[in-house]
């Protein structure tokens, strides 16, 4: 644990923490070196409740019972995330007494934010973290229509996570590229859903990505791929990545809630995570060597539309 705290800290944070998942992911260590990871995140950043790297809108939403007075721009591109992958394509009537599932919820707080957007019957918000459980379950005390369960996003199924019935909505955003098995994600993610349901996902995908034979447009063509070979059918894509990477820009005007000075460690390590302005990732997005997209893939069934 010390060792992976020093990594943590380091100015390299992200290409360090992304090079050692990569190795252990090749291992039976894998699963604890992600839960190691996010449990020392939420003790660094004790105050952070989003976990995304946000989305600009040109014109931006006004959202019911949301205006946070601390951090408001911070959590409002990261807010905006949410609502972009939940709205893009559909409407806040098609999610009318809906059931919907967040695999990678983080803290909870996107949980907490479309549930004051949407008329949902229910949410359920799936993290692997323990103490991101935690700060789930406390977020969202208030909210009776939003259930927080520490799950593994590769190893799920209705029993598991206590349904009868399969749901309406998979949300999976900004998680995926932590995942030891995608594909096994995608397999169980198809076996919950209703035919009809739709998974609305988001995520990036660096010239890293565990993929170093393949192009980057290689490495994102497969993640498609894999979406439709678990029996999907894809029926929205977008590239995102102006988008994200411009709210980081705005950004970059505030600190973060955690940073209280300009160059310390822990600056330098939220700014990696973060994909701050002159953090490797950030760097990656703007030699396009990294692209974050958006993808809503829809359970077949004959005769359905939207």
């Amino acid at each position: 644990m010390v060792l992976l705290c020093a990594l943590l800290l380091h100015r390299e944070t992200d290409v360090m923490v992304r090079g050692a998942l990569s190795i252990f992911q090749q291992t039976s260590l894998g699963n604890w070196f992600t839960y190691a990871v996010y449990e020392v995140l939420a003790i660094v950043l004790p105050k952070a409740e989003f976990m995304n790297w946000g989305y600009y809108f040109v014109e931006q939403p006004e959202y019911k019972n949301f205006a946070p007075a601390n951090f408001p721009k911070f959590n409002l591109f990261a807010a905006n995330l949410y609502y972009f992958v939940a709205l893009n394509k559909l409407t806040k009537t098609d999610y009318e007494n809906a059931v919907a599932l967040e695999i990678g919820s983080g803290r909870g707080a996107g949980a907490n934010f479309l549930t004051k957007q949407l008329d949902v019957q229910k949410y359920i918000s799936v993290d692997y973290g323990k103490r991101n459980t935690e700060f789930c379950r406390a977020r969202n005390q208030d909210q009776s229509t939003v259930e927080c369960v520490q799950g593994d996003a590769t190893n799920f199924s209705l029993q598991s996570l206590g349904l009868s019935q399969p749901v309406d909505f998979i949300l999976n955003v900004e998680s995926s590229h932590c995942y030891l098995d995608f594909n096994a994600f995608l397999e169980n993610a198809f076996q919950v859903l209703r035919p009809g349901g739709f998974l609305l996902f988001t995520d990036f995908r660096d010239d890293r990505a565990g993929h170093e034979d393949l192009t980057l447009e290689e490495v994102m063509n497969l993640v498609e791929a894999d979406i439709a070979n678990a029996g999907f059918m894809i029926k929205d894509k977008q590239d995102i990545s102006e988008s994200v990477v411009k709210s980081r820009d705005v950004l970059d005007q505030f600190r973060h809630p955690d940073d209280d000075t300009s160059k310390t460690f822990m600056s330098r390590f939220l700014q990696s995570v973060g994909a701050s302005k002159d953090s490797v990732m950030y760097k990656k997005f703007k030699s396009d060597k990294a692209k974050y997209i958006y993808l809503m893939a829809q359970k077949p069934l004959s005769n359905y539309t939207i």
